[in-house]
């Protein structure tokens, strides 16, 4: 059922950043990333893991920031969409 973006807001107990996932081929290539950080870690002296350890943390704010936008967009579409009065075909219509 289409649930009115306004009532998910007000009635639910998360906000919409608890809903900001990513897909399941992010997943896959940050497992595959976390293993590559972890051989390369292993074999720096501490200068070179520092500067590693900047890039991986730039890594994750970029992946951050994606994500959020994201989801920022999905929901502006949605609010705006469903301002608009738009509805689903077959869901139920308020009269």
């Amino acid at each position: 059922m289409f649930q009115s973006l306004l009532e998910e807001l007000y009635y639910e107990n998360c906000g919409q950043i608890e809903k900001i996932k990513g897909s399941r081929e992010l997943d896959r290539l940050e497992k595959k990333a976390y293993e590559q950080y972890d051989k390369l870690f292993a074999v720096l002296d501490d200068e070179h893991k520092q500067w590693l350890e900047r890039i991986w943390e730039a890594r994750r704010e970029m992946e951050n920031c994606y994500l959020n936008f994201r989801a920022g967009l999905q929901f502006g579409v949605r609010l705006a969409v469903e301002a608009l009065g738009y509805t689903r075909e077959g869901d139920p219509q308020e009269d």
